[in-house]
């Protein structure tokens, strides 16, 4: 599964999905830090790429409509969390999970819990 790991996270997000051998990209090695929201939507559609990310307006139907996603995952954590509870937390939940858990869903990842959405 590929996953984009948007600037919003900490870069160690994506190394722990790598080391996990999930294809994970950062927003940073994909070259679209400081983009728009449509620009990282547009960009993990094209690449079959699930998002992974701390923005809301994601999860608007009427901004981003089912179709527009491969897979997203929003992370809901306190801010106070540091790099290594997020990172702790994501490797946790894509340890529990598979595939067909993620794609084309909408995930909203809390403290321990998520939720899924179906978006198709």
């Amino acid at each position: 599964m590929r996953i984009l790991v948007d600037e919003n996270l900490p870069y160690s997000v994506a190394i722990k999905l790598r080391g996990l051998s999930f294809h994970a990209e950062h927003v940073r090695d994909a070259g679209l830090c400081g983009s728009s929201d449509k620009v990282i939507a547009s960009y993990a559609r094209n690449n079959k790429t699930v998002l992974l990310t701390r923005d809301l307006e994601f999860g608007n139907i009427l901004l981003y409509p089912p179709a527009s996603h491969h897979g997203l995952v929003i992370i809901r954590l306190p801010y106070r969390f540091n790099a290594h509870q997020v990172s702790r937390i994501v490797e946790d939940f894509f340890c529990k999970v598979n595939e067909t858990t993620i794609l084309g869903k909408i995930i909203i990842l809390e403290l321990h819990r998520f939720r899924v959405r179906k978006v198709a």
